[in-house]
């Protein structure tokens, strides 16, 4: 089991606070690309709508890291995820959505250490530093 917390930024027309929990399984199909499955509750609140508890499921596949050494595990994904309100009867709202996933560190962290080296200097880092 592992979970997952801190801001995320979902651009749309809606404005709410939510507050979830839940549990994920990850299962090995490849070494590195295991299949993640998630599911979970929540409550959101949300101004001019109806406040109320969801349910979650979320399916994902693609690279995750296996640190065993460090808290920072990086993932890079495909993703398919769900959310259907659990209040109101018949009339619930259902979201899907899917998308990419692409770890912070892919975007900023690889690119600026390769500006930094190419721009900085410093040879080929295969190459030995010889003695002066």
């Amino acid at each position: 089991m592992c979970s997952a917390s801190g801001p995320h930024w979902i651009y749309g027309r809606r404005t709410s606070a939510e507050a979830a929990a839940g549990a994920a399984l990850l299962v090995p199909i490849a070494s590195a690309f295991p299949l993640v499955l998630t599911g979970g509750v929540g409550w959101a609140s949300r101004p001019g709508d109806a406040d109320g508890a969801f349910g979650l499921a979320t399916l994902a596949w693609g690279l995750r890291s296996y640190n065993y050494q460090a808290w920072y595990g990086y993932a890079l994904q495909l993703y398919a995820s769900a959310r259907a309100g659990l209040e109101g009867g018949g009339d619930r709202d259902v979201e899907i959505t899917a998308g990419v996933e692409i770890d912070l560190l892919f975007l900023v962290v690889i690119p600026a250490l390769f500006i930094g080296q190419w721009a900085f200097g410093g040879g080929d880092p295969d190459e030995p530093e010889s003695a002066q």
